[in-house]
Protein backbone atom coordinates (compact mmCIF):
# COMPACT_ATOMS: atom_id res chain seq x y z
CA UNK A 1 0.00 0.00 0.00
CA UNK A 2 1.01 3.58 -0.62
CA UNK A 3 -0.21 6.81 0.98
CA UNK A 4 -2.79 8.85 -0.92
CA UNK A 5 -0.93 12.06 -1.71
CA UNK A 6 -1.77 14.96 -4.05
CA UNK A 7 0.39 15.43 -7.13
CA UNK A 8 1.83 18.65 -5.67
CA UNK A 9 3.03 16.80 -2.57
CA UNK A 10 4.54 13.95 -4.58
CA UNK A 11 6.38 16.44 -6.77
CA UNK A 12 7.76 18.30 -3.75
CA UNK A 13 8.89 15.02 -2.18
CA UNK A 14 10.64 13.93 -5.38
CA UNK A 15 12.47 17.24 -5.74
CA UNK A 16 13.40 17.33 -2.06
CA UNK A 17 14.67 13.75 -2.08
CA UNK A 18 16.78 14.39 -5.17
CA UNK A 19 18.23 17.58 -3.68
CA UNK A 20 19.04 15.84 -0.40
CA UNK A 21 20.93 13.08 -2.21
CA UNK A 22 23.04 15.68 -3.99
CA UNK A 23 24.16 17.08 -0.64
CA UNK A 24 25.20 13.76 0.91
CA UNK A 25 28.85 12.73 0.70
CA UNK A 26 29.91 9.09 0.46
CA UNK A 27 30.68 8.97 4.21
CA UNK A 28 27.16 10.14 5.09
CA UNK A 29 28.10 13.70 6.05
CA UNK A 30 26.41 16.64 4.40
CA UNK A 31 27.96 19.17 2.04
CA UNK A 32 27.01 22.33 3.92
CA UNK A 33 28.05 24.71 1.16
CA UNK A 34 25.79 23.00 -1.36
CA UNK A 35 23.06 22.51 1.21
CA UNK A 36 23.02 26.22 2.07
CA UNK A 37 22.44 27.06 -1.60
CA UNK A 38 19.42 24.75 -1.75
CA UNK A 39 18.05 25.63 1.69
CA UNK A 40 18.68 29.32 2.14
CA UNK A 41 17.76 31.01 5.40
CA UNK A 42 14.62 33.11 5.18
CA UNK A 43 14.92 36.52 6.82
CA UNK A 44 12.59 36.86 9.79
CA UNK A 45 9.74 39.28 9.01
CA UNK A 46 9.25 42.05 11.56
CA UNK A 47 5.54 41.31 11.92
CA UNK A 48 3.20 38.85 10.28
CA UNK A 49 -0.46 38.12 10.90
CA UNK A 50 -1.61 34.58 11.74
CA UNK A 51 -5.33 34.03 12.27
CA UNK A 52 -5.83 37.79 12.80
CA UNK A 53 -3.11 37.87 15.50
CA UNK A 54 0.03 39.95 14.77
CA UNK A 55 3.20 37.98 15.49
CA UNK A 56 6.62 39.61 15.65
CA UNK A 57 9.76 37.59 15.00
CA UNK A 58 13.49 38.09 15.35
CA UNK A 59 16.67 36.01 15.21
CA UNK A 60 18.72 35.63 18.39
CA UNK A 61 22.38 34.59 18.17
CA UNK A 62 23.51 32.02 20.75
CA UNK A 63 27.02 31.16 19.57
CA UNK A 64 28.30 33.06 16.50
CA UNK A 65 31.38 30.82 16.26
CA UNK A 66 29.11 27.87 15.46
CA UNK A 67 26.42 29.88 13.68
CA UNK A 68 24.03 28.76 16.41
CA UNK A 69 20.87 30.85 16.60
CA UNK A 70 17.16 30.60 17.18
CA UNK A 71 14.12 32.44 15.85
CA UNK A 72 11.84 33.99 18.45
CA UNK A 73 8.12 34.43 17.73
CA UNK A 74 6.04 36.63 20.05
CA UNK A 75 2.28 37.11 19.55
CA UNK A 76 0.68 40.48 20.23
CA UNK A 77 -2.24 39.31 22.33
CA UNK A 78 -3.06 42.78 23.70
CA UNK A 79 -3.20 41.20 27.14
CA UNK A 80 -1.90 42.65 30.37
CA UNK A 81 1.78 42.47 31.25
CA UNK A 82 0.95 40.00 34.01
CA UNK A 83 -0.57 37.46 31.61
CA UNK A 84 1.69 34.45 31.22
CA UNK A 85 2.16 32.96 27.77
CA UNK A 86 3.43 29.42 27.16
CA UNK A 87 6.99 29.11 25.91
CA UNK A 88 7.28 26.55 23.11
CA UNK A 89 10.78 25.41 22.15
CA UNK A 90 10.88 23.67 18.78
CA UNK A 91 13.80 21.36 17.99
CA UNK A 92 14.18 20.60 14.31
CA UNK A 93 17.18 18.46 15.08
CA UNK A 94 19.39 18.94 12.04
CA UNK A 95 22.75 17.29 12.61
CA UNK A 96 25.94 17.48 10.56
CA UNK A 97 24.47 14.40 8.91
CA UNK A 98 21.31 14.95 6.84
CA UNK A 99 18.51 13.93 9.11
CA UNK A 100 16.03 15.49 11.44
CA UNK A 101 15.61 14.08 14.93
CA UNK A 102 13.89 16.92 16.74
CA UNK A 103 11.52 14.62 18.64
CA UNK A 104 14.43 12.50 19.83
CA UNK A 105 16.36 15.59 20.95
CA UNK A 106 13.27 17.00 22.68
CA UNK A 107 12.98 13.81 24.75
CA UNK A 108 16.62 13.83 25.83
CA UNK A 109 16.62 17.57 26.60
CA UNK A 110 13.45 17.16 28.68
CA UNK A 111 14.92 14.12 30.45
CA UNK A 112 18.08 16.02 31.33
CA UNK A 113 16.22 19.17 32.39
CA UNK A 114 13.97 17.17 34.73
CA UNK A 115 16.90 15.19 36.11
CA UNK A 116 18.94 18.34 36.76
CA UNK A 117 15.98 20.50 37.75
CA UNK A 118 18.14 22.59 40.11
CA UNK A 119 19.67 24.19 37.01
CA UNK A 120 16.27 25.23 35.69
CA UNK A 121 14.65 26.74 38.77
CA UNK A 122 12.84 29.46 36.81
CA UNK A 123 11.46 27.10 34.17
CA UNK A 124 8.83 24.42 34.61
CA UNK A 125 8.39 21.99 31.74
CA UNK A 126 4.71 21.09 31.61
CA UNK A 127 4.52 19.14 28.36
CA UNK A 128 6.45 17.36 25.63
CA UNK A 129 5.27 17.38 22.02
CA UNK A 130 6.92 14.50 20.15
CA UNK A 131 6.15 14.76 16.45
CA UNK A 132 7.12 11.42 14.91
CA UNK A 133 10.24 11.11 17.10
CA UNK A 134 13.20 9.23 15.65
CA UNK A 135 13.87 6.21 17.87
CA UNK A 136 15.26 2.80 16.99
CA UNK A 137 17.00 -0.37 18.08
CA UNK A 138 18.74 -3.49 16.84
CA UNK A 139 15.44 -5.31 16.48
CA UNK A 140 13.62 -4.98 13.16
CA UNK A 141 10.03 -4.01 13.84
CA UNK A 142 7.04 -4.96 11.70
CA UNK A 143 6.59 -1.42 10.38
CA UNK A 144 10.27 -1.15 9.39
CA UNK A 145 10.04 -4.40 7.43
CA UNK A 146 6.69 -3.55 5.87
CA UNK A 147 7.22 0.08 4.84
CA UNK A 148 10.24 -0.05 2.56
CA UNK A 149 8.99 2.09 -0.33
CA UNK A 150 7.54 5.15 1.39
CA UNK A 151 8.74 8.78 1.22
CA UNK A 152 11.85 9.90 3.09
CA UNK A 153 12.70 6.93 5.32
CA UNK A 154 13.50 3.23 5.09
CA UNK A 155 15.73 0.76 6.93
CA UNK A 156 18.80 1.62 4.85
CA UNK A 157 18.51 5.35 5.47
CA UNK A 158 17.83 5.08 9.21
CA UNK A 159 20.66 2.54 9.65
CA UNK A 160 23.03 4.98 7.94
CA UNK A 161 21.82 7.80 10.17
CA UNK A 162 22.44 5.81 13.35
CA UNK A 163 25.89 4.65 12.18
CA UNK A 164 26.91 8.23 11.57
CA UNK A 165 25.33 9.68 14.69
CA UNK A 166 26.00 7.16 17.47
CA UNK A 167 29.37 6.94 19.27
CA UNK A 168 31.97 4.75 17.61
CA UNK A 169 31.43 1.11 18.50
CA UNK A 170 27.83 1.62 19.66
CA UNK A 171 24.90 -0.22 18.11
CA UNK A 172 21.29 0.89 17.72
CA UNK A 173 20.47 -0.22 21.27
CA UNK A 174 22.44 2.77 22.51
CA UNK A 175 20.28 4.91 24.79
CA UNK A 176 20.28 7.76 22.28
CA UNK A 177 18.26 5.53 19.95
CA UNK A 178 16.55 2.93 22.14
CA UNK A 179 15.67 5.31 24.95
CA UNK A 180 14.01 2.82 27.31
CA UNK A 181 16.37 -0.04 26.40
CA UNK A 182 13.67 -2.59 27.05
CA UNK A 183 13.52 -6.07 25.59
CA UNK A 184 15.16 -9.49 26.01
CA UNK A 185 18.70 -8.06 25.80
CA UNK A 186 18.28 -5.86 28.87
CA UNK A 187 17.94 -6.87 32.49
CA UNK A 188 15.79 -3.89 33.41
CA UNK A 189 14.08 -1.22 31.33
CA UNK A 190 15.24 2.36 31.81
CA UNK A 191 12.95 4.96 33.33
CA UNK A 192 12.44 8.73 33.25
CA UNK A 193 12.75 11.29 36.08
CA UNK A 194 9.85 11.59 38.49
CA UNK A 195 8.78 15.03 37.23
CA UNK A 196 8.95 14.12 33.52
CA UNK A 197 5.95 15.96 31.99
CA UNK A 198 2.86 14.79 30.13
CA UNK A 199 3.55 13.92 26.50
CA UNK A 200 1.68 14.12 23.22
CA UNK A 201 3.10 11.77 20.59
CA UNK A 202 2.18 11.86 16.90
CA UNK A 203 2.45 8.75 14.74
CA UNK A 204 1.79 8.29 11.01
CA UNK A 205 0.57 5.14 9.30
CA UNK A 206 3.20 5.31 6.55
CA UNK A 207 6.15 6.09 8.82
CA UNK A 208 8.51 3.09 9.20
CA UNK A 209 9.39 4.32 12.69
CA UNK A 210 5.84 4.10 14.03
CA UNK A 211 6.41 0.88 16.02
CA UNK A 212 9.33 2.48 17.88
CA UNK A 213 7.22 5.56 18.54
CA UNK A 214 4.42 3.43 19.99
CA UNK A 215 6.94 1.59 22.16
CA UNK A 216 8.08 4.97 23.40
CA UNK A 217 4.53 5.68 24.55
CA UNK A 218 4.38 2.29 26.25
CA UNK A 219 7.64 3.04 28.03
CA UNK A 220 6.31 6.34 29.35
CA UNK A 221 3.15 4.64 30.58
CA UNK A 222 5.19 1.96 32.37
CA UNK A 223 6.91 4.80 34.19
CA UNK A 224 3.52 6.10 35.29
CA UNK A 225 3.60 9.11 32.97
CA UNK A 226 0.65 10.68 31.23
CA UNK A 227 0.88 10.25 27.47
CA UNK A 228 -1.50 10.70 24.54
CA UNK A 229 -0.92 8.93 21.24
CA UNK A 230 -2.42 10.47 18.10
CA UNK A 231 -2.31 8.41 14.90
CA UNK A 232 -2.86 9.54 11.32
CA UNK A 233 -3.32 6.41 9.15
CA UNK A 234 -2.54 8.15 5.84
CA UNK A 235 0.32 10.26 7.18
CA UNK A 236 3.93 10.01 6.00
CA UNK A 237 7.07 10.98 7.89
CA UNK A 238 7.08 14.78 8.10
CA UNK A 239 3.51 15.16 6.80
CA UNK A 240 3.04 18.36 8.82
CA UNK A 241 5.49 20.12 6.47
CA UNK A 242 2.89 19.95 3.70
CA UNK A 243 -0.01 22.35 4.42
CA UNK A 244 -2.06 20.90 1.56
CA UNK A 245 -2.44 17.63 3.47
CA UNK A 246 -5.50 17.47 5.78
CA UNK A 247 -3.42 15.90 8.56
CA UNK A 248 -1.32 19.06 8.68
CA UNK A 249 -4.28 21.12 9.91
CA UNK A 250 -5.39 18.40 12.32
CA UNK A 251 -2.04 18.29 14.07
CA UNK A 252 -2.20 22.04 14.73
CA UNK A 253 -5.57 21.58 16.45
CA UNK A 254 -4.21 18.74 18.59
CA UNK A 255 -1.19 20.80 19.63
CA UNK A 256 -3.35 23.82 20.46
CA UNK A 257 -5.68 21.74 22.62
CA UNK A 258 -2.76 20.09 24.45
CA UNK A 259 -1.19 23.48 25.23
CA UNK A 260 -4.46 24.99 26.40
CA UNK A 261 -5.07 22.08 28.76
CA UNK A 262 -1.63 22.52 30.29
Amino acid sequence: MEPHLPFKTRLQISIGTFAAKLCVRSDGTINRRLFSLLDQKVIAPTTKVFNDVPVSSSDISVDPSRNLWFRLFVPDTKSSAETLLPLIVYFHGEHRFPYSAGGNIAHHVTHRACKDSHQFKKIKIVGLLAMQPLFGGEERTASELRLTRVPFLNIESTDRMWRNFLPEGADRNHKAANVFRDGPNFKEADTVPEDFPSSLVFVAGFDPLQDWQKRYCEGLRRCGKEVWLVEYPNGIHGFYNFPELPESALIVKEVRQFIQEK
